[in-house]
């Protein structure tokens, strides 16, 4: 990264936070919000939003203080070597974390859709490696990754404009009728679709032009914001609410009765691109939480750091071969993760502007 042509254009950059930020739980967040919130969920999905407008006011305060130093350096600056490296070790758990999760996720949906033919535990393991190759090239092609893939994003966005002919206005309503501990309930269950917006505060140094960090940091936020209503609004316009909460994926769900000409199988073609999407953010997160070990593991290369990791998570991701205990586990822990990293990112912002 000390070549000027290694640093992020400032679509690169954008890129990364949208594709860091929008993964599996795309598939699942109908589901959970409208549990709570109902035809009000769009309410508790703006809720939840404060977490990373929180996290944004801080990043752009941190990256203004210190423009050329990410928060593991920052870590060890003002707690020491000791205390700094076991705060960013934490902080790499909360991002290898997902690696596995999704892993698992995703090889279970597959394995549900598309590959019958195959064992949950082989699919782990192919796209295990697929990932490993991936995620041993340079950063620039975790970013190239992150932008083509944005373009996918964007066209599975438009598809489901096709409900409208199918949905009823009547499964949006009635609106606001949920009471405020609903909406709470709804955007605590939202808040971990935020997540991945921390890994701004690993690249925010290398951005090459860094007076439009904090616009596009934030467009970066309103996409997700405006993506997830989305979401959340053509689900249940489509099923209503009592349909969306019986479903595991909603989203999935509506594009089964999609009729395309010359397709016969249009949701297998529509799980296959988002599979794509969702494994660039497992990319992404095993990509970085390796970069936050490297430089705790100073004598160690990050790649040889990608391989000797990687017999763990196949090994964690192949011991939950039942879906709902990988979900109990990370609805127990996603409000652990979300908590610490507040903490972790608030208390370096205290402490820098103290110093």
């Amino acid at each position: 990264m000390k070549k000027k042509s290694d640093l992020l254009t400032s679509i690169e950059f954008f890129t990364i936070i949208v594709g860091s930020m929008m993964g599996i739980k795309v598939l699942t967040l109908p589901r959970d919000v409208s549990s709570c919130a109902y035809e009000d969920s769009w309410i508790s999905i703006l809720i939840a939003s404060i977490y990373p407008i929180y996290l944004l006011i801080l990043g752009i305060y941190i990256s203004k203080k210190e423009p050329n130093h990410n928060i593991l350096y920052l870590s060890k600056k003002h707690f020491g070597n000791i205390l700094g490296n076991i705060l960013n070790f934490f902080f790499s758990i909360t991002l290898l974390f997902y690696v596995f999760n999704l892993l698992v996720t995703v090889s279970y949906i597959l394995n549900n859709y598309l590959s019958y033919f195959l064992p949950q535990s082989k699919i782990i393991i192919l796209i295990g490696i697929v990932l490993l190759y991936t995620v041993l090239k340079d950063f620039k092609l975790i970013s190239r990754l992150n932008l083509y893939n944005f373009f996918i994003v964007i066209l599975l966005l438009l598809i489901p404009i096709t409900v409208f002919k199918e949905g009823s206005i009547l499964n949006i309503q009635p609106v606001f009728k949920s009471n405020f501990n609903s909406l709470i309930r709804g955007a605590y269950l939202a808040l971990p679709s935020y997540f991945g917006f921390e890994i701004f505060f690993l690249i925010y140094p290398y951005v090459n032009k860094k007076e439009q960090i904090k616009k596009n940091s934030f467009i970066a936020i309103l996409f997700i914001i405006l993506c997830y209503i989305w979401i959340q609004f053509t689900c249940l316009y489509y099923l209503g609410s009592d349909v969306v909460n019986k479903l595991n994926w909603p989203l999935i769900s509506i594009t089964e009765t999609f009729i395309v000409p010359l397709i016969q199988d249009f949701r297998s073609i529509f799980i296959f691109l988002w599979i794509n999407v969702i494994l660039k953010t497992i990319s992404n997160y095993y990509f970085f939480g390796t970069i936050v070990l490297e430089s705790i593991l100073i004598k160690f290369n990050r790649k040889y750091i990608c391989l000797l990791i990687f017999p763990i998570i196949i090994f964690i991701a192949t011991s939950f071969t039942n879906i709902a205990d990988i979900n109990e586990l990370t609805y127990k822990l996603e409000p652990i993760f979300i908590l610490y990293n507040i903490i972790y990112i608030t208390s370096i912002s205290i402490v820098i502007k103290k110093s």
